[in-house]
């Protein structure tokens, strides 16, 4: 992405923001940021603080026109440069994929293209406080004994992935692998019709006896806690 701006007339680019802010911020959107905006501005502690003259900028200018809308592009472009990033490791996902199946056993593909499954993780649409909240108490939990037996720890994954799990979330993951897989087909032949074949087989009634949705969860579990190691303090 930064290839193709840096490549491109600022002009340019300037109209393809606008287009993008205009399309997609609306009134919902707005009154929601606008709620977590103001949400947080009465926690902040020190009400005198460079922090709270920012945050009651960043409100006045929600009103303004998408044009005219800092806020909304700063999202906007937010979001984008993520979606990106995803796309980008997706396609690093069925690349190594690809790689793997190539050199392993055949009785190997089921488990290596299972991997795959934490590509649909911006599909399934789980909110942010709640996954953080469910991946918490997994954590929390498995932590909390370091030496428990397999079989706890198992029943703790199992635990997690019916507390995230929806049938429309369940769906909505199916549906994105198979995109995933249908245009990767030409460029990762091998990598599709492994991650198709799994998706064809029979969807257990039991989110924990779902192992496309158990290594999503996983995926989300593994995420969380490397954030959470990465924000952790600094000596």
């Amino acid at each position: 992405m930064a290839v193709i701006i840096d490549s491109a007339p600022p002009a340019a680019v300037q109209q393809a923001a606008n287009r993008a802010v205009e399309a997609l911020w609306d009134h919902e959107l707005q009154a929601e940021v606008r709620a977590e905006l103001t949400a947080f501005r009465n926690e902040v502690i020190e009400p005198d603080s460079e922090l709270v003259a920012t945050l009651d900028t960043a409100l006045a200018v929600l009103g303004r026109p998408p044009s005219d809308n800092h806020v909304a592009h700063a999202l906007i472009w937010r979001a984008t440069a993520e979606l990106m990033r995803r796309v980008n490791r997706n396609y690093d996902r069925m690349a190594r994929l690809e790689k793997a199946l190539a050199h392993a056993r055949s009785n190997q593909h089921r488990t290596l293209t299972l991997s795959v499954a934490a590509a649909a993780s911006l599909a399934v649409d789980v909110g942010d406080e709640e996954n953080a909240k469910a991946i918490a108490r997994y954590l929390v939990e498995i932590a909390s004994r370091p030496t428990a037996s397999r079989k706890r720890s198992q029943r703790a994954a199992a635990g997690l992935a019916r507390s995230l799990a929806t049938d429309e979330r369940r769906h909505s993951m199916r549906m994105a692998l198979s995109g995933l897989a249908s245009v990767s087909a030409e460029e990762f032949p091998h990598a599709a019709a492994a991650l198709n074949k799994l998706l064809a087989e029979p969807v257990s009634n039991d989110p924990a006896k779902d192992e496309l949705w158990m290594s999503l969860v996983a995926g989300f579990a593994e995420e969380q806690l490397q954030a959470t190691i990465s924000s952790g303090p600094r000596h």
